[in-house]
């Protein structure tokens, strides 16, 4: 479906306002170009690499504040943070930033094995990203991630099963509606990347969690007790990685 720009735009602040950003839009921060990033090590050392999508109000150190990087890095893996912040979103260059920034440069440079890693929002930009671009990565990993509005998520569940619903609208496109989608027909075996799902279980956004667990195959979810904060999402990564997760074995993937 074609939307004008004005159709488009207000459509995107629809999402933003359900990720609680709209009153944050004024004072947004400025895309760069290229992105910026952090990185660790600051040359290729393994054929792995993990690209680290920020949440909401939060920055590329974040990840390293919060002990992310150490926690990989020790499991082999080769760290990329991004500072995709809300100001890429409201301009709709988030995926394109995010591919001829990082994505396709650690494709050039060697790395064999890349996935994404999404907090809240940067969950929805991973889904975006790969819904964008099919094939780029291996998979995403989403912590926590902003799932839509209440009533988009009441919809799915009342269809029974994400796989049942059929995602139609007849009020419009949005971002939420077609991640959603993506999300519906990778767990039909329609894409080729895999998908882990970890939250908190008081998290304000586990019902739309609860209804992606489902779909998603075994041991590609986990959650532990929560919510939505840094916390929580570091204890969430830790238990990932000591589960070997990622990894493109469970998937059948070789």
């Amino acid at each position: 479906m074609n939307l004008y720009p004005r159709q488009r735009k207000a459509l995107m602040s629809l999402t933003m306002a359900g990720l609680g950003l709209l009153s944050a839009c004024i004072a947004a921060p400025e895309p760069r170009e290229p992105l910026p990033t952090d990185r660790e090590p600051a040359t290729r050392e393994s054929d792995r690499l993990l690209v680290f999508l920020p949440g909401r109000g939060d920055r590329l150190h974040d990840f390293r504040r919060q002990g992310f990087f150490e926690a990989a890095g020790a499991r082999g893996f080769d760290l990329i943070a991004t500072d995709l912040h809300i100001g890429y979103y409201m301009q709709e260059i988030n995926h394109r930033r995010l591919q001829e920034d990082v994505i396709a440069p650690a494709r050039e440079e060697g790395y064999e094995e890349i996935w994404v890693v999404g907090i809240s929002m940067g969950g929805l930009g991973a889904i975006m990203h790969a819904r964008e671009y099919p094939g780029e990565v291996e998979g995403i990993i989403l912590l926590a991630p902003y799932p839509g509005d209440a009533a988009l998520v009441s919809e799915i569940r009342s269809a029974g099963a994400l796989t049942d619903w059929d995602g139609d609208s007849s009020t419009g496109e949005d971002y939420q509606r077609q991640a959603w989608r993506w999300l519906r027909d990778q767990a039909r075996g329609d894409h080729p990347e895999a998908v882990y799902l970890a939250y908190g279980e008081s998290d304000r956004f586990v019902e739309g969690h609860r209804l992606l667990a489902a779909a998603l195959p075994e041991g590609h979810s986990l959650s532990q007790r929560g919510g939505h904060r840094w916390s929580v999402w570091k204890g969430l990564w830790e238990s990932l990685l000591e589960a070997g997760i990622p990894t493109t074995e469970a998937t059948g993937d070789d």
